[in-house]
C-alpha cells in the first residue's frame, strides 16, 4: 500500500482502492509514494536536520565560551598592564567584590575604603623604603613617631657617628621623601652631619610614619606575591576594612586578601607593642571561622625566632618583616 502527501492540503494519507491517485480531502492529484521509501526519505531528512541544528548548538557553545574565556582573562590580568605602583584599578567595587560576598555569607557587615588601595600616590613607594631596611630606617621613624606626638614639626637627627654608607642611605631617603612631600622641609648640614626636617602636619600623613606605613608596606607585599603567581592569577585585596558583626561588634582589620573562591588571609600590622590584644585576635580569629594560616599578626619588632615561638604558643601566625611575601606565595 502506498502513502501521498497533498501538496495543495498537507493531507498526509494511505493510498486507498476509491482515492487512485487523488486526495480524498480536496480532490487534487497527488504523487503516491511505496511506504518504506517515502519513511526513509523522512528519516534521512530529519537525521539532516538533527545534525545541523547539533552543529549550530555547539558553534554557538564555542561563540559564548570565547566570550566568556575573554571576560575572565580581562578580569584575571587586571593588573598585567598596570604600573601597580602608580594605578587606582584595585579601588574599584569590583575587585571588592569577592570579600565582600564572602563576609556576607558568614553574617558580618564589611565597609570598605576603596582608596585604601589607590597606589596613584607616592605612600607605596614610601613603604617600601622604610620596610626594605628596616634596621637603617628605624630610628629614623621612632624621631618623626616621638615628634609627631609632642606635636613638635621640626626635628634634627644626628648622624656623626654613624657609617658614610649609612649617611648616604638616609639623606638619600629624606630627600626622596622630601620630593614625594612627605617632608615639608629637608636640609642636609654636611659639615656637622645633621639632617634638619620639617614634617607635614596633614593627617593622612601623620599616620603614614605613626603604623599606616606598615599596612602599606603589608600591601605592597600581597601585590607583589600575586603577580608572582602569574598574570591568570585572581585574588581581591583590601586595607583598612571595618567589619561588623550581628551583635554590633565592630573590628577594624588591616590588609586582607583573598584568592578567588579561595578563603581570606588577615594581616594585622604591628609597628608598636601589641602582645596586650593577642588573645583578642585569637577570639576574632574564631569568630570569623578562620584557621591559624588565615590570621597573622605581622610586625617589624618581631626576629624569626619570636615569630616561631609565638606561633607554636597561640592560635595565629606571627610574621616578621622579611617573611610576609614568601609566607603569602605559600598559601593564597
Amino acid at each position: 500500500m502506498g502513502i501521498y502527501r497533498c501538496t495543495s492540503c498537507g493531507l498526509i494519507a494511505e493510498q486507498t482502492a476509491n482515492s487512485a491517485g487523488i486526495c480524498e480531502q480536496c480532490r487534487q492529484l497527488v504523487k503516491v509514494y511505496d511506504t518504506v521509501f517515502f519513511v526513509k526519505q523522512v528519516l534521512s531528512r530529519y537525521t539532516a536536520a538533527m545534525r545541523e541544528l547539533r552543529s549550530l548548538k555547539e558553534e554557538l557553545a564555542q561563540e559564548e565560551n570565547t566570550v566568556n574565556d575573554n571576560s575572565n582573562n580581562t578580569e584575571q590580568s587586571f593588573l598585567s598592564n598596570s604600573d601597580w605602583q602608580n594605578t587606582d584599578v584595585l579601588a574599584t567595587t569590583q575587585q571588592h567584590a569577592p570579600l565582600q560576598q564572602w563576609f556576607a555569607a558568614k553574617g558580618i557587615k564589611a565597609t570598605f575604603d576603596y582608596q585604601a588601595v589607590n597606589t596613584t600616590g607616592f605612600f607605596d613607594e614610601a613603604a617600601s623604603a622604610l620596610g626594605k631596611d628596616y634596621a637603617q630606617t628605624k630610628d629614623l621613624l621612632g624621631k618623626i613617631n616621638w615628634h609627631y606626638r609632642k606635636n613638635i614639626y621640626s626635628l634634627s637627627m644626628d648622624l656623626s657617628k654613624s657609617a658614610q654608607k649609612d649617611i648616604t642611605y638616609l639623606t638619600n631617603l629624606c630627600r626622596t621623601f622630601y620630593s614625594q612631600t612627605l617632608f615639608s622641609k629637608y636640609f642636609y648640614e654636611k659639615n656637622n652631619k645633621i639632617i634638619r626636617l620639617n614634617l607635614q602636619s596633614a593627617n593622612n600623613i601623620r599616620r603614614f610614619f605613626e603604623g599606616s606605613w606598615l599596612e602599606w608596606y603589608a600591601l605592597v607585599q600581597i601585590i607583589q606575591a600575586a603577580q608572582a603567581k602569574g598574570e591568570g592569577y585572581r585574588f581581591s585585596c583590601t586595607r583598612n576594612t571595618v567589619i561588623q558583626f550581628a551583635n554590633e561588634d565592630k573590628f577594624e582589620l588591616d590588609a586582607l586578601v583573598m584568592p578567588i573562591g579561595g578563603e581570606p588571609i588577615i594581616i594585622e600590622c604591628k609597628s608598636g607593642e601589641f602582645r596586650s590584644e593577642i588573645e583578642k585576635y585569637v577570639r576574632l580569629k574564631k569568630r570569623m571561622g578562620l584557621n591559624t594560616k588565615q590570621f597573622v599578626i605581622f610586625s617589624p619588632e618581631l626576629d624569626d625566632a619570636q615569630a616561631a615561638s609565638l606561633s607554636s604558643m597561640y592560635e595565629l601566625t606571627f610574621l616578621p618583616l622579611n617573611r610576609l611575601e614568601n609566607y603569602l606565595l605559600s598559601v593564597i
